[in-house]
């Protein structure tokens, strides 16, 4: 597609006045540019190669037929058994499309994903800490073993990765940031 994921910790406030300016995301670019520290990119923190997976396009639980029959059961049971999953962008909607929440309106354009208040961050980080690893993994690994899923090699690599994004969200939260995503 052509297109990059930026997922964006930002200082809400900022964030909220920079969106009002219209041309999103041109005053988060601009700002990343220049380093303002009111934002930050996610996959930059601690260079984090876990949280770089966020940063491409539907490919972090890409399943391999585009959730045709062989991965329908897979996505059903994590969309249903793990729905945090959604509101991080790890699983999308069954076409294909983001279904993050957006604590901020639409953009013209469609390019915002998502925007997570610090309120939402604390609540999604929680939901986060409280998985049900050791089933999540497991799921994964079967879904690897059947060819569903095709990104990860293992459902320990996997659970890395929500570590990851989890303590992205807890650093996020413990700041009382929120976080902007947009295509780009």
């Amino acid at each position: 597609m052509g297109m990059d994921i930026q997922w964006i910790e930002v200082d809400w406030e900022s964030a909220r006045k920079a969106y009002a300016k219209d041309d999103f995301p041109e005053p988060f670019t601009d700002a990343l540019e220049e380093e303002e520290g009111w934002l930050l990119a996610l996959e930059n923190e601690n260079e984090d190669e876990d949280l770089e997976r966020l940063c491409s396009w539907n490919r972090w639980l890409e399943f391999n037929d585009g959730l045709m029959e062989s991965a329908r059961p897979v996505y059903d049971q994590l969309a249903n058994g793990f729905p945090v999953l959604k509101d991080v962008g790890v699983i999308w909607s069954e076409d294909l499309a983001p279904q993050l929440p957006k604590d901020l309106p639409n953009d013209p354009e469609e390019l915002l994903f998502a925007a997570l208040a610090p309120e939402r961050v604390k609540t999604v980080s929680a939901s986060l800490a409280n998985l049900d690893s050791p089933a999540l993994g497991k799921l994964i690994d079967d879904a690897i073993e059947s060819g569903a899923v095709e990104w990860f090699e293992s459902g320990d690599e996997f659970l890395d990765f929500i570590k990851a994004l989890q303590a992205a969200f807890e650093r996020a939260a413990s700041r009382s940031r929120g976080f902007v995503v947009w295509a780009g």
